[in-house]
């Protein structure tokens, strides 16, 4: 009975020395398959672990694109709000210009010896001065405010 289940009878020491041989060689195989098991498994995790890191970080970074696409959006809204100011303030000051070129076409010649008295003639000649510099630094200031576009 015994031949048929395979389980035979060892006929000497030998024989038996061999089987447990390659039994306790099989048990160690089997150690060192779980051991390298274990680490796969541990690697896996570890993988796993990265993986999902790396899931939360492109996610906080889609966040960061998105916001900085609405800060772009505001942005160039107030660009586009600006630059409408500012074609209204060139226009508004080429109309005072022109009104101003129109006044002063209008404005009837008066001759410098009419109106001076003695005295007179440098302190027009200081206001015609600071009136000049006034509107030349008005200018300026203009074109430096809306001059950046």
């Amino acid at each position: 009975m015994e031949k048929e289940l395979g389980c035979e009878k060892p006929e000497n020491t030998a024989e038996v020395d061999n089987l447990m041989y390659e039994i306790e060689s099989a048990k160690r195989q089997i150690a060192s398959l779980q051991a390298m098991l274990a680490a796969r498994a541990n690697e896996v995790a570890r993988l796993q672990n990265q993986l999902i890191d790396r899931e939360v970080l492109l996610k906080q970074a889609a966040v960061c694109i998105s916001e900085a696409t609405e800060l772009c959006r505001q942005q160039t809204e107030q660009m586009d709000h600006t630059k409408r100011a500012y074609q209204n303030y060139e226009e508004a000051w080429q109309v005072l210009l022109s009104r101003l070129d129109r006044m002063q076409e209008q404005m009837p010649a008066v001759p410098v010896a009419s109106v001076m008295t003695s005295g007179t003639g440098n302190r027009l000649e200081e206001a015609r001065n600071a009136i000049g510099g006034s509107m030349r630094r008005a200018q300026e200031s203009l074109r430096q405010i809306f001059g950046g576009e």
